[in-house]
């Protein structure tokens, strides 16, 4: 039985599963990221592990599925300090969980994870992820009730957003 195996004959054989089915079905590894995801798990793979899981987070989310969302961009997130991965993407996974702990109606939880989000942004410089992430705190100060709060953090996003889109269209006609 499975169970019976050694460790490392377990971790091989899900290794072995997961190359299989990434072959099988290269064109569409995406749709089945859940199972890579375990598949990679199993084998101890932090890297595919979370490439996956983040993969399957966001098509779930997408779908509806805000308990799974939440359950596999969390495990994407404890994943990041066991793998290579730039700041930008653990900011979208953050921001990502916090999408989908707002739809579970966990504003707090939101709130941190959007707040965690906003301050990497900002530390890296990566303006568009500032915006989102303002954005979305704003609408869950509409959701308070705190207009006055949500109206600042529209405007400052609206304005980063600007400043954003200005430079992208400066560098473009300097390249063109």
């Amino acid at each position: 039985a499975v169970a019976d195996l050694p460790h490392e004959e377990f971790k091989a054989l899900n290794r072995t599963i997961a190359e299989s089915v990434e072959r099988v079905y290269e064109i569409s590894s995406k749709q089945n990221a859940e199972l890579l995801a375990y598949y990679w798990g199993c084998a101890e793979n932090a890297e595919k592990e979370e490439q996956y899981a983040a993969i399957a987070g966001e098509q779930a989310f997408r779908s509806g599925a805000y308990h799974a969302a939440a359950a596999y961009l969390q495990r994407a997130l404890e994943l990041q300090p066991f793998i290579e991965s730039s700041r930008r993407k653990q900011a979208q996974i953050k921001q990502q969980l916090g999408d989908a702990n707002r739809a579970l109606g966990n504003r707090d939880a939101a709130r941190g994870l959007y707040d965690e989000s906003l301050a990497t942004c900002r530390e890296i410089g990566y303006r568009w992820g500032v915006a989102a992430n303002l954005n979305r705190l704003a609408d869950l100060q509409v959701e308070a009730g705190d207009m006055e709060d949500a109206a600042r953090l529209l405007v400052e996003g609206l304005r980063t957003a600007t400043e954003a889109r200005a430079q992208t269209v400066a560098l473009a006609s300097l390249v063109g």
